[in-house]
């Protein structure tokens, strides 16, 4: 008896719970803004459901999400984070360009005059060595 009733709800109540909406297929390629080169490693993160993925040695990417609006948040070591806001219907394939993040190089006056200061005694020093020889 117990196995009729358990044979039952599997049959008849479990369809009626499963989740209704479609699967589908989010891809692409992520790409340097100024090579054009694919970067791998990046990560793709998609927040509101705990999903993501990370862009294999030819920068592709691929994430299998419910239709749905979305917020994708994309990172890379060296990269400038990016976020994407995406309508998805279908399968759809978007192409990101990461921004390499530019190091400035700030003008620190102490620093500059303190190395200029330390290679004006090495020289001071060598000549005095050299007049000790003589």
């Amino acid at each position: 008896m117990r196995h009729i009733i358990y044979l039952f709800s599997v049959l008849f109540l479990f369809p009626f719970g499963v989740d209704a909406q479609n699967l589908v297929m989010l891809s692409g390629v992520v790409k340097d803004s100024l090579s054009g080169e694919p970067v791998k490693g990046v990560n793709i993160v998609v927040e509101s459901n705990n999903t993501g993925t990370i862009s294999d040695s030819r920068g592709n990417y691929v994430l299998y999400l419910n239709e749905g609006d979305y917020e994708i948040f994309i990172s890379a070591k060296g990269y400038q984070n990016q976020s994407l806001k995406a309508s998805i219907k279908s399968n759809a394939e978007y192409m990101v360009e990461l921004k390499p993040k530019m190091k400035t190089l700030t003008n620190n006056e102490g620093s500059i005059s303190r190395f200029f200061s330390f290679l004006n005694r090495k020289n001071e020093r060598n000549q005095v060595v050299a007049d000790k020889t003589k």
